[in-house]
């Protein structure tokens, strides 16, 4: 088959088949090249995201620890100090869940 186009009646005003067909081929490439871009870049999105959340939530809990630590210091044996203590670290730990919660696009509860 030739790629030269026919003067024939039956191709006047159309692509040859032969062009056509290589023209629908390479849409059929691009369309899935185009799809493994997509998706590619949607795994590394989710890559992105996964490691900081990881990064929040090593921050909150060392954070946690450290005002843990610190407040027993502070607090000593003091029935009243650890109360509070505890009051704080819950509602440290309710915040840092919200904004993790907030980083991650609610996927972590």
């Amino acid at each position: 088959m030739s790629l030269i186009p026919s003067t024939s009646n039956h191709h006047r005003g159309s692509v040859p088949q032969s062009v056509s067909g290589g023209l629908q081929q390479r849409r059929g490439e691009m369309d899935v090249f185009r799809h493994g871009l997509k998706r590619a870049i949607s795994v590394a999105k989710a890559d992105i995201d996964l490691s900081a959340c990881d990064h929040l939530i090593r921050e909150a809990y060392i954070t946690q620890l450290r005002t843990l630590e610190l407040g027993i210091a502070l607090a000593g044996d003091e029935p009243a100090a650890l109360a509070l203590l505890a009051e704080y670290l819950n509602l440290q730990l309710a915040i840092n869940r919200e904004l993790i919660s907030r980083g991650s696009g609610g996927a972590v509860q």
